[in-house]
């Protein structure tokens, strides 16, 4: 570290000490001698938080010489790169709990945060479901490191993984399970729930217009291969430049947009993102409100129908639902909050 001792400040030399942060955790041995406490005559084990101890050179105590810090009366800035992985849940493969070798898999960040933050057994977990999850986020390379340096609820930091992922965190109503339900185009829109004028109401209907949309989605991240400087990725849309900007080159109207994914440090994920986020706000995209009757109970948040309406002239447009509201227990309607998918 910072140069041998021909040149720089004469280099680091060092036994240390990795403490992983387990539950329990031993105290050091180095630090744990009366002798080195000023306070109390034992250290203590710092249970959950992983540190380094720099000791002495020797193998033991009685050849102790101490650490060599170089030859500088000032010492630099140190800094680590400490990497904790969830554990693999049942029905994984080995090595499943990684992305790109590097990264966290999103699917285990939630199984750990339902698990043992929230405290949920594993048996209130659609583990096929989050199997089926965690295959496809595996084969997108949607990998998610995260340093939280500050108190967050589990909730928030589980709608920091949705957001990454595209996908949201519900329970199945018909098992009492929980679910992950990704956005992605793997329906068939003739399968899906139907929503048509012999089953449903519409409350409200709204398709934005152009001025309305967006051509520039720029995804700010830290990237590792940099330091883990703040960098950016840029997906542009430059048929809807045009159209904004009344067709021609010259009149190009750009209209931009900013997002952070503190879970992303690969430029190439961030790329994607972009590119993602870029498809949902460039295009004005249809919303509505619906009443819908009781044979609607077991859809939620995430899922998509498809909305026919005669008098808008909608066949099987594709829906995905926002919210659901299962209104009263005497009523026999459920409202649906949906964007078009």
């Amino acid at each position: 570290l910072f140069g041998g001792n021909d040149l720089g400040n004469g280099g680091v030399q060092a036994t240390v000490d990795v403490f992983r942060g387990t539950d329990p955790q031993a105290a050091s041995p180095f630090l744990n001698i009366p002798s080195r406490q000023q306070t109390f005559d034992s250290a203590p084990g710092y249970v959950g938080t992983s540190y380094l101890v720099i000791r002495e050179l020797g193998a033991d105590a009685a050849s102790a010489i101490g650490a060599y810090l170089g030859n500088s009366t000032t010492i630099k800035n140190w800094s680590f790169e400490v990497e904790r992985f969830p554990e693999e849940f049942s029905g994984q493969s080995s090595g499943d709990n990684i992305i790109n070798s590097v990264d966290a898999n999103p699917i285990n960040v939630i199984y750990e945060l339902i698990t043992k933050e929230q405290g949920f057994p594993s048996s209130d977990i659609d583990l096929v479901n989050f199997k089926a999850a965690s295959d496809t986020i595996i084969a997108e390379g949607n990998g998610f490191s995260m340093l939280v340096e500050s108190q967050v609820t589990v909730a928030e930091l589980l709608e920091e993984v949705e957001r990454q992922i595209d996908g949201v965190v519900t329970l199945d109503r018909s098992t009492g399970k929980w679910i992950i339900k990704l956005a992605r185009a793997d329906y068939d829109i003739n399968t899906v729930p139907q929503v048509t004028d012999s089953n449903s109401s519409l409350e409200e209907f709204t398709r934005g217009s152009w001025s309305d949309t967006t051509n520039q989605i720029t995804v700010r991240f830290s990237k590792r291969s940099d330091e883990y400087k703040t960098s950016f990725a840029v997906a542009q849309d430059l048929g809807n430049a045009l159209l904004q900007g009344g067709g021609t080159v010259a009149t190009l109207e750009p209209v931009s947009g900013e997002l952070s994914f503190p879970g992303v440090k690969d430029p190439t994920l961030a790329a994607n993102i972009a590119w993602r986020e870029l498809r949902g706000v460039a295009y004005p995209l249809a919303q509505c409100t619906l009443k819908v009757s009781r044979e609607f109970w077991n859809v939620s948040r995430g899922d998509v129908v498809a909305l026919t309406n005669t008098k808008l002239g909608l066949d099987k447009l594709p829906m995905r639902v926002t919210s659901v509201d299962l209104g009263q227990v005497q009523a026999n309607s459920i409202t649906l909050n949906a964007v078009q998918d």
